[in-house]
């Protein structure tokens, strides 16, 4: 056991624990996009999930549930040029391990990325802190609580389809979609009281997102 966790057990928190499970996909034109059978690892009290969202459009999320509880929309963004959006959801699920995953548009979009994470350790659905940037690359300095965790999404609109490189924050999954790609990328155990995350989108000229949330 490091000694963050030892340090949150003796203070009588568990440790926060964050585990990447999968990437879910659909490039088919719809407002509602349902993820059905998703696994969500093991069942606990505390446990929430926590997805990161990602499409080439320009329309927010209005809703979202997994395994029929409500999510929380932690922070979304769409890019100040358009088409691409990001977002980060989390909804605490103690049971069951698979689960439907619905996120709801406020219109119709072309794509949707869903990265799908398990966590335990967490007091509440509330980040501790969020950040976003629509450059290239695009970058933030957020606050942690040591011992916490980080999660980022990005899209880019990108016809040359180039993988993100992250930095700070291990990569997960660069999927394409019809003219873009979304990443999704984390990093745990955090020492210090603030993290610098950031995304190149390893192309010229790219309409791009990225958002940022810690816990």
């Amino acid at each position: 056991m490091s000694g963050i966790q030892q340090l949150l057990m003796a203070g009588g928190q568990a440790p926060k624990v964050l585990e990447y499970l999968s990437v879910q996909l659909d490039n088919v034109d719809r407002t509602t996009y349902t993820f059905s059978g998703v696994s969500i690892g093991t069942a606990s009290s505390d446990r929430r999930i926590i997805v990161t969202v990602g499409n080439t459009n320009t329309t927010l999320i209005s809703s979202a549930t997994v395994g029929g509880v409500s999510a929380t929309i932690i922070v979304q963004r769409v890019s100040g040029g358009g088409n691409a959006f990001a977002g980060v959801l989390i909804a605490n699920v103690p049971t069951g391990t698979t689960a439907d995953i619905v996120i709801t548009f406020a219109a119709g979009v072309s794509n949707c990325k869903a990265g799908v994470y398990s966590s335990t350790g967490l007091l509440s659905d509330t980040a501790t802190d969020t950040g976003f940037s629509d450059s290239n690359p695009g970058s933030d300095t957020l606050t942690v609580i040591p011992g916490g965790f980080c999660v980022g999404a990005c899209s880019m609109l990108d016809f040359a389809l180039a993988s993100p490189s992250w930095t700070a924050l291990t990569v997960h999954y660069s999927e394409e979609q019809e003219n873009g790609v979304s990443s999704g990328a984390s990093t745990s155990l955090i020492s210090g009281t603030s993290i610098s995350p950031s995304v190149d989108y390893q192309t010229a000229g790219t309409t791009c997102t990225v958002v940022f949330a810690t816990f």
